[in-house]
């Protein structure tokens, strides 16, 4: 078991240590630390915990291995996130290893989440919201669209001058333009007409 790997571990650890302590000028103390890095390498990867990870960082930072280490940490830490699939994970994730070679990975699968989240909402304030939040991400086109759909069909349902002017303020480069210029123009000339003043049709 990873605690039975772990007492191991370090019963050996304090091997090394002791014969550091007991012969500190021996002809083999750089060998006998070498080995003392292998073993405790070898121990982290055994375990194969973000824990055991950080602790050889942490612990031995002037090992050969450190390097690797790391890589296998935000390896673990990865597939963890993985396991969980939230945007709460990803999003720790990014925050904590942003050298890592799955980061990007990271942020695709967040964004995915967040997309996934959005559409099923299906609500303005939850396209915006991830607008907001996800400027860069591979769907943010495609949420643009989904909002300015559903912005479009709210403004024909509240069918005023006002609804279809916000609608023209929010979203400027929208296919729908032309057609709320005329619906707007239309409305506001048909409520002057009914007006039916001088001043209405100023």
């Amino acid at each position: 078991s990873k605690l039975l790997v772990l007492t191991s571990q370090k019963k050996s650890i304090q091997a090394f240590d002791d014969f550091f302590f007991l012969y500190p000028n021996a002809h083999n103390v750089k060998e006998c630390i070498n080995l003392k890095y292998i073993f405790a390498y070898e121990s982290a990867k055994q375990i194969n915990t973000l824990e055991s990870y950080n602790n050889f960082i942490s612990i031995y930072a002037d090992a050969p291995q450190k390097d690797t280490v790391i890589i296998l940490r935000n390896e673990k830490a990865f597939e963890e996130s993985k396991i969980l699939n939230t945007i709460a994970a990803y999003d720790n994730y990014i925050k904590k290893y942003p050298n890592s070679i799955n980061y990007k990975d990271a942020i695709t699968l967040r964004n995915k989440l967040a997309f996934d989240e959005a559409k099923t909402k299906n609500t303005l304030e939850a396209y915006d919201d991830f607008i907001i939040k996800y400027p860069n991400a591979d769907e943010i086109n495609t949420v643009k669209e989904y909002s300015s759909k559903l912005a479009f069909q709210k403004a024909k349902d509240i069918n005023t001058v006002e609804s279809y002017q916000d609608y023209l303020n929010k979203y400027p480069n929208s296919i729908h333009f032309n057609d709320f210029v005329l619906l707007r123009d239309s409305l506001a000339f048909e409520i002057a007409k009914q007006a039916n003043t001088k001043k209405a049709y100023k």
